[in-house]
């Protein structure tokens, strides 16, 4: 078996997500919702599928095909590029990217290999943006890190893709909102991060790069 990347547009997450926008209320827990998620066979399933508004389910089915159509021109250089940038190799599963119609890109649960995708900022693209959460999951596979350590590193093998996909004319070439502190610390580390492109060879794994990011 090798990795598998599937794209789908499931009722729960499009719930889960409306829920913590305050766009529809089921009163949920996270691990509520992780259960429903994850149990096919859970009994509260079907309540929340019939909960979701048709609308929104078929703006997410038109979203996933624009998204699919920029993943699928890039998905052999993406996973290429990330495998080398982190020098681990890409686990042997299935990663299911489940699309929602809103602004939405991230990994909701460390421990499994799902991406929660929707409307990105305006100007940016798809390929980074996906190559960013699935950093985030080989993150999640192969280190105990923090979200706070590894998060920096993931937004510099998102700028050097970003760069080599040709969306970004140079790294950071965007104003950083305020909410992105992980892009500050980013820059901060960009030397050791060049020395590490330059010269891993003298690196295990890119993890070998946390010792430089000050908590």
């Amino acid at each position: 078996m090798t990795y598998k990347i599937e794209f789908e547009v499931n009722n729960i997450v499009i719930g889960y997500v409306a829920d913590e926008k305050d766009i529809l209320s089921f009163g949920l827990s996270p691990w509520q919702w992780k259960e429903l998620l994850t149990n096919p066979n859970h009994q509260g399933r079907d309540r929340i599928k019939e909960s979701i508004p048709v609308y929104l389910r078929r703006d997410a089915i038109d979203l996933k095909v624009r998204i699919e159509d920029e993943w699928y021109k890039n998905q052999e250089n993406v996973i290429k590029w990330l495998e080398e940038l982190t020098k681990w190799p890409f686990p042997q599963t299935s990663i299911h990217i489940c699309v929602v119609p809103f602004q939405c890109s991230r990994v909701p649960f460390p421990e499994l290999f799902f991406i929660f995708l929707g409307h990105i900022t305006k100007g940016w693209h798809y390929p980074e943006t996906i190559a960013h959460e699935l950093a985030h999951l080989l993150f999640n596979y192969y280190t105990n890190f923090s979200t706070r350590k590894a998060h920096p590193l993931i937004q510099l093998i998102e700028e050097e893709i970003a760069v080599r996909l040709g969306h970004r004319s140079a790294y950071f070439a965007y104003d950083i909102p305020p909410e992105a502190p992980w892009v500050k610390t980013a820059q901060q580390i960009f030397p050791k991060w060049k020395d590490y492109l330059n010269h891993k060879e003298n690196y295990r794994t890119i993890a070998d790069l946390e010792s430089s990011i000050a908590c």
